[in-house]
């Protein structure tokens, strides 16, 4: 039986959507299907621009492009707990080593990937996604690098902070691989960016 749902997209902004099938049975389902229907993603893209005047995703991906090669072999050279922990996570890339098999803790801002049961290593990821207050906002954004473009996207657009275990990450990426702000970076962030540019 079909249902007729009213989305609030924003201020003075809601729509009608039509679901055929009717209610999906989790909310998951409901927020994918209103994602896919409304192009959540893109409203992102397009707040982040307004916002910064960097469009998001092309920025992003194009600098990602760029830094990728020279990142890696920064994070070879990385000695001490935080190279032992990089070299784990390289290798584990390397290998498609599983990190979890378990259930995570909650999250209160981050990433989520879901493999194909079965799934060979290099085949594509079932589902990537944003978690926000450990409730996942956004669903279906293919690969790693949009999960990252998007977070980004979405922190800025509702005004969030950074996770404090997280804070560099998102600098280098605010500062270095967006260019916004980069002019005032933190010693860390400061001496990557200079071993990118060896």
């Amino acid at each position: 039986m079909a249902a007729t749902i009213r989305v609030i997209l924003g201020q003075d902004n809601a729509s009608k959507l039509t679901l055929p099938t009717g209610i999906p049975a989790s909310l998951e389902e409901l927020q994918g299907e209103i994602q896919r229907h409304f192009g959540l993603t893109e409203q992102v893209n397009a707040e982040f621009t307004r916002i910064t005047t960097v469009p998001l995703l092309s920025t992003f991906m194009s600098q990602l492009d760029r830094h990728s090669a020279q990142l890696m072999k920064v994070f070879k050279k990385k000695g001490g707990t935080a190279g032992c922990n990089l070299g784990l996570i390289m290798a584990a890339m390397d290998k498609d080593v599983e990190f979890a098999k378990t259930p995570m803790e909650p999250m209160v801002l981050g990433l989520y990937l879901v493999k194909h049961e079965g799934a060979e290593p290099g085949e594509p990821l079932a589902d990537v996604g944003v978690i926000i207050e450990g409730v996942g906002v956004l669903r279906d954004l293919k690969y790693l690098a949009n999960g990252w473009a998007v977070l980004l996207g979405l922190i800025y657009s509702l005004i969030l902070s950074y996770p404090k275990e997280m804070k560099q990450t998102f600098e280098f990426i605010q500062k270095v691989l967006m260019g916004l702000d980069g002019n005032r970076l933190s010693t860390k962030v400061q001496v990557l960016k200079n071993r990118l540019q060896e």
